[in-house]
């Protein structure tokens, strides 16, 4: 491909269009081009838009020669992840520039961060979902809350109370000691007696006891 192909290339390509998270392109000097995958690695199937009003006929292939449809002066091309499109052909009415091939790489997303980005953020959804909240009459203590998603099956929860010790610098320092663990199936609440202040940590699990979210209140 020359330096005119390639720049014409490059005024042509639109997008990289998928409803659930579009992809993106670059195209490198030596006029490849290169398709990226959304950061949400589960999304493989888009299509290249590519948009020109000379488009005679665009082709691509996978497994074999296909024609991409052309509509309004856009070329619809399918790109999928798991099927590599990895070439594809440009025809055009006037001659401005040689019809010619692009070579088509695909760029895989990093699934490890997005594994790290997504589990963060369902855990900070859960957390929300459950909407601890912890009632104080005089020593009788009730921690309210929530299931954090459809997989809920049943929680367990940890109290602590909480004390005051003075350490080598003789400043005071807050400290947490284990009370209790109780393991609630079927309400939504759970409550202790105990005269001083109290934290509790709730951790929720689905019916194979698998750990949902855990998450820790008044500490």
């Amino acid at each position: 491909m020359d330096k005119y192909q390639i720049n014409f290339l490059k005024g042509i390509i639109v997008s990289v269009d998928n409803a659930d998270g579009c992809g993106n392109f670059e195209i490198d000097s030596e006029g490849n081009l290169i398709i990226i995958q959304n950061e949400n690695y589960n999304i493989t199937n888009y299509v290249l838009k590519i948009k020109n009003k000379d488009l005679s006929s665009v082709s691509y292939y996978v497994n074999a020669w296909k024609k991409a449809n052309i509509e309004n002066d856009i070329a619809s091309i399918p790109v999928d992840f798991n099927n590599p499109t990895t070439i594809i052909k440009i025809e055009l009415n006037d001659g401005l520039v040689d019809d010619f091939d692009i070579q088509v790489i695909l760029k895989n997303a990093d699934k490890a961060s997005w594994d790290k980005k997504y589990s963060k953020k369902v855990n900070e959804e859960r957390i929300k979902n459950i909407g601890c909240i912890l009632c104080d009459e005089n020593t009788i203590h009730t921690l309210i809350f929530k299931p954090c998603c459809n997989k809920y099956n049943y929680s367990i929860v940890k109290w602590y109370a909480k004390g005051y010790m003075k350490n080598q610098h003789y400043s005071e320092i807050n400290k947490q000691y284990f009370l209790e663990e109780q393991k609630i199936n079927t309400k939504f609440y759970s409550n202790i007696e105990c005269a001083f202040y109290v934290a509790a940590e709730i951790s929720q699990f689905d019916k194979y006891g698998n750990l949902l979210v855990s998450t820790k209140i008044n500490f």
